[in-house]
């Protein structure tokens, strides 16, 4: 994000809105897991690529700090030109000094010069009196006032002042930069894709999810596309509410447009969670409500697929799904286990990402896995029954082990591109994380995503 500010001097109003939201969701899903980064600055926002669309990625969790909300965070870290003003009084502070700095990229990305600059003495005394240098009026010339607005928010002395990440995201400037944003519902290959997922061994959607991290990010901007959208809390998780709404948006119209008629989930008495389900649609106090006026489906209303079955399914079965879904059991779905159920969207997996998954699990790198590969890189994780059950599904045989061909065959359903025989190249030292699961390890407590499992340091 730096070298690309550098180049371009200022960011559009569109382009820094949409940068923003991006930087806020980021945040926003570690405070919702009590993580605080604590060093938030433009050189630790990547983008994904040299594209202009591309994605930003918040990196270098050296500061980062679980955090105890009841409890005060006294240690002074980040970077001088960033640091908030409650960081550097000694007295305490809390998440939102992660928001100040958003403030202070949101700043320089709109009007090219720092709010805080000078020697680091000068830096840090106007950042302690809470005084941003307002005085280039002509760098804000065409900047929007809700724009500047924000900023303002965000840069406020007192802690209890500034947003947070959720408030600053319904932020008027932000709504109305992403009206765009498309419908949360899934394509009718998500849907088929979910049924698979639900049916499929345990084993096997570990895998899965061991693919899904080496897939590209051009490869899954649709389904991140509509991950963001399902997510209407900004945390970066989908409850199960979300879910339900989304399959039923997914049913609402017919290829011509026409609206079907859908299950209507609000008339369910009960959630599989033991919480009931009110007359309105919402699932307790703690989840939205979610429009009324759906009537239930009729037996003609949509083709016979496993697109159809889940889209009709009753609150008990969609509660298998989400259980599914919902490794951690913190009742959230995190992006890389949707990711790895709703995959097989994607009409051909690239040769690359399946060579890769093959190699991560080949652990003797004999170019077979079998029942030891499987042991070496799960641990404990999974029972023999559970490895068994799968070495059968990939090795009808039953000779004990498989090569890759069997392998990119059977997980990408024949559609692999290309599956030509290759030497294996060496294996790589990247760590297996398996959504909020360091596999052969223990399970994380937070349950986050494997970006975010960095060192989290202790101290204050």
């Amino acid at each position: 994000m730096y070298d690309r500010l550098q180049k371009r001097g200022v960011y559009t109003d569109a382009d820094a809105a949409s940068a923003t939201r991006q930087m806020l969701r980021a945040v926003g899903h570690l405070h919702s897991r009590s993580v605080v980064h604590r060093d938030v600055k433009l050189e630790n926002f990547l983008y994904e690529s040299e594209a202009d669309a591309a994605q930003l990625k918040l990196i270098d969790f050296g500061f980062a700090k679980i955090w105890d909300p009841s409890t005060l965070m006294l240690s002074s870290c980040g970077s001088a030109a960033y640091v908030s003003p409650d960081v550097l009084c000694g007295r305490g502070y809390t998440d939102k000094c992660d928001l100040w700095s958003i403030g202070v990229i949101l700043w320089m990305i709109l009007a090219g010069y720092p709010p805080f600059h000078g020697d680091e003495r000068k830096i840090m005394a106007s950042i302690k009196a809470g005084d941003p240098d307002w005085s280039h009026s002509k760098r804000w010339t065409g900047v929007s006032e809700e724009a500047i607005d924000l900023v303002r928010k965000l840069l406020q002395k007192a802690p209890d002042q500034r947003l947070d990440a959720q408030q600053a995201l319904q932020h008027p400037w932000l709504i109305r930069a992403s009206d765009q944003t498309p419908q949360a519902k899934l394509s009718r290959d998500a849907l088929r894709s979910l049924q698979g997922f639900r049916q499929a061994s345990r084993l096997r959607r570990a895998v899965l999810q061991l693919l899904a991290q080496e897939l590209e990010p051009e490869q899954t901007a649709e389904l991140r596309e509509t991950f963001l959208a399902i997510d209407r809390t900004n945390e970066g998780t989908i409850c199960l509410w979300d879910l339900k709404e989304a399959i039923r948006n997914s049913a609402a119209c017919s290829p011509t447009g026409k609206r079907r008629r859908a299950f209507n989930f609000a008339e369910e008495t009960e959630s599989d969670f033991g919480t009931p389900m009110l007359a309105s649609g919402s699932l307790g106090d703690s989840t939205p409500c979610s429009p009324s006026g759906y009537d239930s489906l009729s037996p003609t209303s949509c083709p016979t697929s496993p697109a159809r079955t889940l889209r009709r399914a009753n609150s008990k079965t969609l509660s298998e799904l989400f259980s599914v879904l919902d490794a951690n059991g913190d009742q959230r779905i995190y992006y890389s286990d949707f990711l790895a159920a709703t995959m097989e969207a994607q009409t051909r997996l690239r040769e690359e990402a399946v060579r890769a998954t093959f190699r991560r699990l080949d652990a003797d790198c004999s170019g077979t896995i079998g029942v030891s590969d499987v042991k070496a890189v799960f641990g404990e994780t999974f029972n023999g029954a559970d490895v068994e059950d799968f070495l059968q599904e990939m090795d009808p045989n039953e000779d004990g082990e498989f090569g890759y061909e069997v392998f990119a065959r059977v997980m990408s359903n024949g559609d692999c591109v290309p599956t030509t025989p290759a030497p294996l190249p060496p294996k790589t030292s990247k760590p297996l994380l398996l959504g909020g699961l360091l596999l052969g390890g223990p399970k994380s407590r937070l349950g986050l995503e494997p970006a975010l499992l960095g060192a989290l340091l202790g101290g204050s």
